[in-house]
């Protein structure tokens, strides 16, 4: 597969968790833990896809990195994890939701329906 991940969340061991999970299918994850700069990488490097928690603290959080990304990589694929059930009926801009607490399958599951053997890296900013 060999998909290009940017992973952020504030949450270490929630990174370490999903890190670890999806390393063993021949994935790179870049691990951040906070909006600003996993946008500034973002913009900078190709990714097949960005994983973000959508609560962070900060003045920018999942739901900024979200918009952001949108709004320069439109067609990079989004997944937000979040632990508000209401979050998951407001927020348009992602490819997919998931709900904590969540098996890593449901987030494998959601990546291989974004990511039918894409591993291109692909997915470059708009000018």
């Amino acid at each position: 597969m060999n998909w290009r991940i940017l992973l952020v969340d504030d949450d270490p061991y929630m990174r370490a968790l999903i890190t670890a999970y999806l390393t063993d299918y021949a994935t790179t994850v870049v691990e951040f833990e906070a909006a600003e700069p996993a946008l500034a990488e973002l913009l900078a490097n190709p990714y097949d896809l960005l994983i973000t928690d959508l609560n962070m603290p900060g003045a920018r959080c999942g739901r900024w990195l979200v918009n952001q990304a949108r709004e320069h990589l439109a067609d990079l694929p989004i997944i937000v994890i979040t632990g508000d059930p209401l979050e998951r009926r407001e927020l348009r801009a992602a490819d997919a939701i998931i709900l904590k607490p969540f098996h890593p399958d449901e987030l494998l599951g959601e990546i291989w329906d974004l990511l039918p053997e894409r591993g291109t890296g692909k997915h470059r900013v708009r000018s």
